[in-house]
């Protein structure tokens, strides 16, 4: 291992705190955009869907989530299960 200087090793610290602090920042953003949703939820009764919630995903993929949400709500249904309309709170 090679030696440091006291200025790399001050500006190694430093850098991992300005990490470190950048996570906390996304950890924090993350459990503001929590709270919101279960407060929409417990308002309106329902949470919207995640990829209006978090628009991360492109076309494609929210298609493809779609497609599985369908397809998992026909199975349950053509097993004798109730269907659940989507605009509709669960009770």
């Amino acid at each position: 291992m090679e030696e440091m200087t006291c200025g790399e090793i001050a500006g190694s610290i430093l850098a991992k705190r300005e990490g470190q602090r950048r996570r906390a920042q996304t950890k924090a953003i993350i459990a503001y955009q929590q709270a919101g949703l279960i407060a929409k939820a417990v308002l309106e009764g329902k949470l919207p869907e995640i990829w209006d919630a978090f628009p991360f995903w492109n076309e494609e993929e929210i298609k493809t989530m779609k497609l599985e949400k369908y397809r998992q709500i026909m199975l349950r249904y053509a097993a004798g299960g109730k269907a659940v309309k989507q605009d509709e709170p669960k009770r």
